[in-house]
């Protein structure tokens, strides 16, 4: 931080010292090559801390985690054949429009409750359930753990 400071004090007086030594500039001494100078290093000082602020501190993983719920639930919803898809809390449930058969709607919860439990983890043990179902009727469950895997599952 202090680096870009030195800096442009360093290039203003340089620059200032220089004219010094031009024949017809306003900058005539020593004394109002640096006097100048410092005038115009503290204004520039001044200007590099504004215009360049401190960083935001980064956002909490729990509001990162609300954020990931959201887009992952509209994600999950332009899955083609998804009729509806919701996360609440822990459990995520993805109600399909057309008849699916269990090895398709198994593929589509692993995937889906993959991605789930590996963005809403946070920090801690995390396992995720994820309840399949076709028109309203629940075809396959899972319980997800983002390190381990299916640690459960169920064909209704």
């Amino acid at each position: 931080m202090t680096l870009k400071y030195t800096l442009a004090c360093l290039i203003i007086f340089a620059i200032l010292i220089f004219l010094k030594f031009v024949e017809g500039s306003p900058v005539r001494s020593w004394k109002g090559a640096l006097f100048t100078a410092l005038c115009l290093s503290v204004l520039v000082c001044f200007y590099l801390r504004g215009a360049f602020p401190k960083p935001l501190p980064p956002t909490p993983r729990a509001e990162k985690v609300l954020a990931y719920r959201a887009e992952l639930e509209r994600d999950f919803r332009r899955i083609q054949g998804v009729e509806s898809a919701s996360i609440t809390g822990s459990t995520v449930r993805i109600n399909m429009a057309d008849e699916k058969n269990s090895s398709e709607l198994r593929q589509l919860a692993l995937t889906t409750g993959g991605t789930a439990a590996a963005f809403m983890q946070n920090g801690n043990k995390f396992q995720i359930t994820i309840i399949m179902s076709v028109r309203g009727e629940e075809r396959y469950q899972a319980v997800i753990d983002p390190d381990h895997g299916v640690v459960r599952e169920q064909i209704f």
